[in-house]
């Protein structure tokens, strides 16, 4: 195990009722028509805004994008770690390793919550949407941190993430996944972060 590379959202903290909240509010302000939940899990967790925004919105999409992160900055107290949080920073701490986050969320609100959390000073590099040329699952934020780092994308190289975008991000970069989920009809690694400290002490 050379480096990890983490996802950020529902991998780290959970996000899903913040993300919830102001794509609804959105899609109300814009008088959007649907059924929200088909539109809420199929484009509000498995693309980037700048890909997902202009399929919904159309030619209004940079306004929707604007009301959603109104929204979002209002209602970002519902943002909470995810279980075992604090004892995957704890052994994060104590690991000599390079550590980054790779994330489809817009790179200053990205930051701006890992800054949040407090744990700003533990990554050496923080790629969110915008950074690159093209967002999850393409190899650019991978390709983007190893060339920070100085090394080569490889298997001992982790990408740990919850989604099959997050999978997919891994293959196409040529480095491991290991996958968090607490759902049952997938293939997982690990169902929490106290699963994934103990998983990663055993590489």
């Amino acid at each position: 195990m050379n480096a990890l590379i983490f996802d950020w959202d529902n991998t780290l903290v959970d996000t899903i009722p913040v993300i919830k909240r102001s794509l609804i509010d959105t899609l109300n302000e814009f008088q959007h028509t649907g059924e929200k939940d088909k539109i809420i899990s199929s484009v509000g967790f498995n693309h980037s805004m700048r890909e997902g925004f202009p399929v919904l919105f159309g030619d209004d999409w940079e306004k929707a994008r604007d009301y959603f992160y109104y929204s979002y900055d209002k209602n970002k107290n519902l943002i909470t770690k995810m279980t075992g949080f604090d004892e995957l920073v704890n052994y994060l701490q104590n690991i000599d390793i390079p550590l980054a986050i790779n994330s489809n969320k817009q790179q200053d609100l990205l930051k701006d919550e890992i800054n949040q959390f407090g744990i700003n000073n533990l990554f050496d590099i923080v790629v969110g949407s915008g950074s690159c040329e093209n967002d999850k699952p393409a190899p650019d934020g991978v390709n983007k941190i190893c060339n920070y780092w100085n090394i080569k994308p490889s298997l001992d190289i982790y990408y740990i993430g919850d989604s099959e975008v997050d999978y997919k991000t891994a293959k196409n970069s040529g480095i491991s996944n290991i996958l968090i989920s607490d759902k049952q009809d997938i293939n997982v690694s690990c169902k929490n972060l106290i699963e994934l400290v103990n998983y990663l002490k055993n590489i």
